[in-house]
């Protein structure tokens, strides 16, 4: 029952902050808009088929071999606001703590930034790594390549996508996500 209420309030978390990323700032007066460009494009997935080919699913990998499963103390918190400025944002951590393993933001271009804080795989080349995603409810395996930030609070992974990333959309669906960065037996893996 923990896990069904965490995951329903990271699906409406989710829904709030890709319907916040689309949206204008409320304003007592005029919104704000930006008219640059982004720097940097989205990053579409790599891949992703319309099913599984046997042994590529994670959740199967997972029942096969088992994955870190993250502590039950991991909680999904959203908010419209961060530092008292409007920046619609949802997150993955223990409440009342700096422990964050995952936070997803909108950017002024309307894009969304998610940070995943995980430890760099033994198979990271080029401050690159192949980033998976999928549910259990999912019919395909998401790719990204990721762009590792050694800098700040924790090391971790940047990727920036857009609001309709399929990503999100799976994740509003599902009960469990499986993430994996890196590849091989040096990957990092996680059951959320």
């Amino acid at each position: 029952m923990v896990f069904k209420n965490a995951i329903l309030m990271a699906a409406a978390s989710s829904a709030l902050l890709l319907q916040a990323c689309s949206a204008s700032e409320p304003a007592d007066g005029a919104a704000s808009e930006s008219a640059a460009a982004p720097e940097s494009s989205a990053s579409a997935p790599a891949s992703g088929s319309a099913g599984f080919e046997p042994g590529a699913s994670l959740a199967f990998e997972w029942s096969a071999n088992g994955f870190e499963q993250l502590p039950s103390q991991y909680k999904w918190t959203g908010s419209g606001k961060r530092d008292d400025v409007f920046q619609p944002n949802f997150s993955l951590s223990v409440p009342e703590t700096d422990d964050v393993i995952w936070s997803s933001s909108c950017e002024a271009d309307g894009r969304v930034m998610t940070q995943l804080y995980f430890a760099a795989p033994k198979t990271m080349k080029n401050g690159r790594a192949t980033f998976r995603f999928e549910t259990d409810t999912s019919t395909r395996t998401l790719e990204y390549q990721v762009k590792h930030n050694p800098s700040g609070q924790y090391e971790g992974f940047d990727l920036v996508q857009t609001v309709d990333d399929p990503m999100f959309a799976d994740m509003q669906s599902g009960a469990w996500a499986y993430v994996q960065i890196g590849e091989g037996s040096g990957a990092i893996k996680q059951r959320i």
